[in-house]
């Protein structure tokens, strides 16, 4: 076996990857809005326009450098993880869940992703609000449709979450063993 998931380095390791490939793929999106807004400054030469595009642009790269750090953390530990292997395969988790068969591995890839959508869908709702705040003002009709598309973004998060989730928590009962 080359990784034992019941031992802690397992499943910190495979949590941290799993974080990593989600935040990586929100860089990119984060990214593509970016260019998205830059693009409407380009055509109309607003400058809220370039401001929100380079708001957009360091949300990618802090979404990038977190990849990058839990990417390596998680590298880290199951490098670490494969050493031990050597030593014997650990007991289950809690004496009744065993993390290394194919169940218990797709709910330790579903669980932390599913966490990291729910991080965003929050986050897509409080920027929602301010859009929705800022669109109060007379004359600014497109904040509320700016604001519209932020909640709809933050629910499809929202079902994705509780799909995710779900899913690994019904996978994580499916290889529960129960104390012998």
């Amino acid at each position: 076996m080359a990784f034992d998931f019941n031992k802690g380095t397992g499943i910190a390791g495979a949590t941290l990857i799993a974080i990593a490939i989600s935040l990586a793929c929100f860089s990119i999106a984060y990214l593509l809005e970016g260019f998205g807004w830059s693009s409407s400054y380009a055509s109309e030469g607003n400058e809220l326009y370039l401001d929100i595009a380079w708001n957009w642009y360091r949300g990618s790269g802090v979404a990038f450098l977190a990849t990058i750090l839990t990417g390596i953390s998680g590298i880290v530990l199951l490098v670490k993880n494969r050493c031990q292997c050597q030593q014997g395969k650990g007991s289950p988790v809690l004496g009744c869940l065993d993390l290394n068969c194919g169940k218990g591995k797709i709910a330790l890839l579903m669980v932390p992703t599913g966490l990291i959508f729910l991080f965003n869908a929050i986050f897509y709702r409080i920027e929602a609000a301010r859009w929705f705040n800022a669109g109060l003002s007379p004359g600014r009709v497109w904040y509320l449709e700016e604001a519209s598309a932020w909640y709809t973004a933050s629910w499809i998060m929202s079902l994705i979450t509780i799909a995710l989730l779900a899913t690994g928590a019904i996978l994580l009962v499916l290889v529960w063993k129960g104390r012998k």
